[in-house]
């Protein structure tokens, strides 16, 4: 697995392990009623953090198993949370939050004019994390006014209109804001050595801060990816055809974006069954 659902494992596991010792409870003694009660005490997380906790102790199970530590493989005792598909529901910004975090950038600064072009890119044309981060200036057509890119999620190249508003934003930064560097990124670190920006966590960070100068509550860890969501579903409100915001979005199908009709609330009203006219129960 990719390194950070193993640390997420071992996290776990080491929970499970710090609870037998607090019940003073032995590997070779454990029982199928102790797992019960241990899983009871998880109730608070959420399903998807508990089917990673049960996945986590099936294994552990197995392993004391073959290893003769436990005489019975207590695998088959550990619940199985249901895990339903599109269960998650798009987290969006309003426009008055989107005014509110513009509004905390300081724009005079050097890292502010870099910032506010960036954060636009994600605001206006839900372009991820990542990609903005490497975007290149081969990738700017001036001309023709578009941004053509690799996306780096899925290697799918995808065009967007290079709005006034950005196309504004990234000169002032490149005029006023932008350090020496032979770094063909668009933008850069601040800090030395001045090259590509390292990670796409650097700019969702970067929006946090934001946020709390700007008094916003931080409900997303994904806050970057939270503004892509916005983009999608401002346009399927606006009645743009799901095929059309695929495109946009650079998804690889059309099932993807249907994720986004959870959030279009007067359009799922039209889609409620009616039960008939109300009967008074006797």
């Amino acid at each position: 697995g990719a390194p950070g659902t193993i640390d997420v494992k071992r996290t776990k596991l080491k929970q499970f392990l710090c609870y037998l010792d607090g019940r003073r409870i032995l590997l070779p003694d454990i029982t199928a009623s102790d797992v019960s009660d241990y899983m009871t005490t998880l109730y608070q997380y959420k399903r998807a953090t508990i089917h990673i906790i049960s996945s986590v102790l099936r294994d552990f199970f197995r392993y004391l198993h073959t290893s003769g530590i436990l005489e019975n493989n207590l695998a088959g005792d550990v619940p199985r949370p249901k895990i339903y598909v599109e269960e998650s529901f798009p987290e969006t910004w309003t426009p008055e939050e989107i005014r509110q975090l513009l509004s905390a950038i300081n724009r005079r600064t050097a890292i502010g004019t870099r910032d506010y072009a960036m954060i636009l890119l994600a605001v206006l044309l839900g372009m991820r994390a990542g990609d903005i981060c490497a975007l290149n200036f081969k990738e700017i057509d001036w001309r023709k006014k578009v941004i053509t890119y690799t996306q780096q999620k899925s290697g799918k190249i995808n065009t967007l209109p290079l709005l006034p508003l950005i196309g504004e934003a990234i000169i002032d930064y490149l005029k006023n804001g932008r350090l020496d560097s032979d770094c063909d990124n668009v933008f850069i670190r601040h800090i030395h050595p001045y090259g590509a920006i390292a990670s796409s966590s650097t700019l969702s960070e970067t929006i946090k801060r934001y946020m709390r100068q700007a008094g916003l509550t931080i409900k997303s860890r994904k806050v970057a990816h939270s503004m892509r969501h916005t983009v999608a579903s401002t346009l399927l409100r606006n009645g743009v055809p799901l095929m059309t915001i695929s495109n946009i979005m650079g998804h690889d199908t059309p099932k993807t974006t249907i994720a986004y009709t959870k959030v279009d609330i007067p359009a799922l009203r039209k889609c409620a069954l009616s039960y008939g006219a109300r009967r008074d129960l006797l």
